[in-house]
């Protein structure tokens, strides 16, 4: 006979298998969807819709144990391509991804490839207006060829605040990613004055390059913070990090122009339409500040940033320096007013050649770097 308590057991059993074991029951479910439609059938609501968006779907998504909840997910296309996916709960915005495309744009090995770039943005309460982090991705997509499988490589930036955590991923279709497994690398970082600061360092299936300055560097992709935390960096290894000196980045007047130096000003200004070679573009104008720091140390300075500098740092004690910066007064005070390219005397001007000097050699170290990171993914970006 079978005692009552060993009964009571077995059925105790039996109903924590049936509650903890049904894989059946799904906590999500679709409420309701809309295929593939045309733009003028949306519904206006607070997201904006893609000046380039031809047609749009949606999903409503509701959760099993709440019956208040909806998760809306609408995206906007251009023929196939997606240009913008938003995520509502509620009726609440709470995340968006906004998609642009480079094309094809060449191959790895046989295979065609092509860059995508994404801009996330979660939003806090609500507010479509203050979204509270930024991730910046940038994807090298690669279609094998013959093959529906794709391989992916992210390079991707997630920004909070002064945190930020850069990673390269390759990601890789299950059959491959048995054998080999997915590779990444990973830094997470802090902008202390302006400049990158690693807090902290992970890898899977790749290292990091060594004693690398610019390392952290290749981790950044969004180009307004990448230039303004590079020039901090190159302000700071020529000294002058605690001479205030101001950054903007704004649409010039003069579209030949990619950024200057004005000692009247203390400030480096870019152009917000030329936003790229930006390794080269801020070493170039970091050096601009350096070459009129001398002069300021000469004593022969005009601006107060020069003689901010006399009274910072001192004269020149050196008499490699003192020359040095005797020959950049000279080439200040022969400066053209003509600043178009090709112009003969500002091409030469010896202030321009150093800063040409400075831009290539700081790209060729960011190079170096960067292309230690890339041959272990066997592609990349060149930032």
């Amino acid at each position: 006979m079978i005692s009552i308590l060993r009964l009571t057991k077995n059925v105790g059993a039996a109903v924590r298998k049936y509650v903890f074991r049904r894989p059946h029951v799904k906590q999500y479910y679709i409420k309701n969807s809309i295929p593939k439609t045309l733009k003028g059938e949306y519904r206006p609501s607070h997201w904006v819709i893609p000046e380039e968006s031809d047609s749009f779907t949606q999903v409503c998504i509701g959760k099993t144990a709440d019956p208040n909840y909806e998760k809306k997910i609408t995206t906007f296309y251009q023929g196939d391509r997606i240009l913008s996916r938003c995520v509502d709960v509620n009726n609440k915005p709470v995340l968006s991804r906004d998609y642009s495309y480079c094309g094809i744009y060449g191959t790895y090995y046989n295979d065609a490839c092509y860059r995508r770039n994404i801009i996330t943005k979660t939003y806090e309460s609500g507010d479509t207006f203050k979204p509270t982090i930024r991730a910046y991705e940038d994807q090298a997509v690669v279609k094998f060829d013959g093959d529906p499988r794709t391989r992916v490589i992210i390079e991707k930036n997630t920004i909070d605040g002064d945190n930020i955590t850069g990673i390269i991923k390759e990601c890789l279709p299950k059959s491959l990613r048995k054998k080999i497994g997915n590779k990444f690398l990973e830094l997470k970082m802090k902008f202390v004055n302006g400049i990158l600061h690693v807090e902290k360092q992970s890898s899977n299936g790749a290292e990091f390059p060594k004693d690398q300055p610019l390392m952290p560097f290749t981790f950044l992709y969004e180009p307004v913070k990448k230039l303004e935390a590079l020039t901090r960096f190159f302000l700071a290894r020529r000294g002058l990090d605690n001479m205030k000196i101001d950054i903007s980045i704004f649409r010039f007047s003069d579209d030949t122009l990619m950024g200057y130096f004005s000692p009247s000003q203390r400030a480096i200004h870019y152009n917000s339409e030329k936003l790229y070679n930006l390794v080269d573009l801020s070493a170039h104008e970091c050096e601009h500040a350096y070459q009129h720091s001398l002069i300021g140390r000469l004593g022969k300075g005009t601006s107060d940033y020069e003689r901010d500098c006399y009274k910072v740092m001192g004269d020149l004690k050196d008499d490699k320096l003192v020359k040095e910066a005797s020959k950049y007064l000279i080439a200040f005070e022969n400066y053209p007013s003509d600043h178009a390219k090709q112009h003969f005397e500002y091409w030469n001007n010896l202030l321009e050649v150093k800063a040409r000097e400075a831009g290539k050699k700081a790209d060729e170290e960011f190079e170096n770097v960067s292309s230690l990171i890339r041959r272990q993914f066997n592609f990349g970006f060149k930032g």
